[in-house]
C-alpha cells in the first residue's frame, strides 16, 4: 500500500489522459506546495471520483469511488488572479489505484489522502499500451462519466470488450439523434 493525496472530482482521469486543473481552494493550495516540496517524480495526486456529492467546499467531497487513477504533476504555474493565488496544473493519468482507506484531512493536511493500492503493473509495456488504447478509444466515442469509470474498475482482461460495446452503443446513439456525442457538453467547467 502507498500513500497518496487525494483529488476528487466530479470527472474520471484514465491512464494516458492529460488533465488541466486550477486549483484555488486554501486546501488544494496547501497539497500543491506539499507536492513542490517532493522530487518531482513523486509529485502525483489520486484522482477519484466523486459518486455523490459536490467537488468544492472542504468536507463536502460526498461518497467517493473506490477505483481512481494516479495522476502524476507534469506541468504547474503558480499565478494571480484577481489578487488571489491561483495554480495551473497538467496531470498525466498513470496506473489505476484502488482506494484502500481515506484518511480524513486534519491541520498538518487540509486535504484528503488515501491508502492505495496500485492495480496496473506498469512494467509490462504490452498491457501499458492496451489500457491506454482502450482509454483514449472511450474517451473519443465521448462515453459517460459513468461509462468510463466502469472502464475504469474493469478487469483488463474484459476492458477492450466492454469498451467495445459500450463504444458500439454509443455511437449508434450519435447517428441517431446527431453528429457529435449525446453526452458532450456544450460547455460547462469545473470548480476545481
Amino acid at each position: 500500500m502507498s500513500l497518496l493525496p487525494i483529488f476528487p472530482l466530479g470527472t474520471v482521469l484514465v491512464p494516458g489522459q492529460v488533465m488541466p486543473l486550477q486549483l484555488f481552494e486554501p486546501r488544494y493550495l496547501a497539497l500543491h506546495a506539499d507536492l513542490m516540496a517532493l522530487p518531482e517524480e513523486e509529485r502525483a495526486v489520486g484522482v477519484v471520483l466523486i459518486r455523490q456529492g459536490h467537488e468544492v467546499g472542504a468536507g463536502r467531497e460526498g461518497t467517493l469511488t473506490r477505483v481512481g487513477c494516479e495522476g502524476v504533476l507534469s506541468e504547474h504555474r503558480e499565478v494571480l488572479a484577481d489578487g488571489r493565488p491561483l495554480v495551473a496544473w497538467v496531470l498525466h493519468g498513470r496506473r489505476r489505484l484502488r482506494v484502500d482507506e481515506v484518511i480524513a484531512p486534519d491541520a498538518s493536511r487540509p486535504y484528503l489522502s488515501a491508502d492505495v493500492t496500485w492495480l496496473d503493473d506498469l512494467s509490462d509495456e504490452a498491457t501499458i499500451r492496451a489500457a491506454l488504447g482502450d482509454h483514449a478509444r472511450a474517451a473519443q466515442a465521448g462515453l459517460t462519466v459513468a461509462q468510463r469509470q466502469l472502464l475504469l474498475e474493469c478487469d483488463p482482461a474484459e476492458r477492450a470488450a466492454l469498451a467495445d460495446r459500450l463504444i458500439r452503443e454509443e455511437e449508434a446513439l450519435q447517428r441517431r439523434f446527431s453528429s457529435r456525442s449525446v453526452h458532450e457538453s456544450a460547455g460547462g467547467f469545473s470548480l476545481n
